[in-house]
């Protein structure tokens, strides 16, 4: 995949965007990347929507001699689930500001359990 490539791909989903300010922005965001990861320290460097960056200064020995390399390895975000995509969508939509849950079901007439009894835990990842 190449800057054209991936500039075709922002036309397409917004077709008033030229193609040399999509290729432009597709480049600038991309150098913006790499500028942040040859300066981050070593650690983990995340961006949002795409991963994490894994950065990491190493030695090793070529020709008997030990030398510095730095490694970045990525980590590709993970898809969310979409029974918590739409949970998510539907909680924001609700417009309910103290974030409670309110239990929807067919068998919550039962008002003596608690909304959230027998729910199934979200894990964190």
């Amino acid at each position: 995949m190449n800057i054209k490539d991936l500039a075709a791909r922002v036309i397409a989903a917004h077709p008033k965007v030229s193609p040399a300010v999509a290729s432009q922005i597709i480049r600038t965001t991309l150098q913006t990347i790499r500028q942040e990861l040859e300066a981050a320290p070593d650690g983990n460097v995340p961006v949002a929507f795409l991963g994490s960056f894994r950065v990491k200064n190493v030695e090793v020995e070529r020709n008997g001699e030990k030398t510095q390399l730095r490694r970045t390895l990525f980590v590709a975000q993970r898809p969310r689930p979409v029974a918590d995509a739409t949970l998510d969508a539907a909680l924001s939509a609700d417009g309910d500001a103290d974030g409670e849950l309110v239990d929807v079901s067919a068998d919550s007439a039962n008002d003596s359990v608690p909304a959230t009894a027998g729910a199934p835990a979200r894990a964190r990842r």
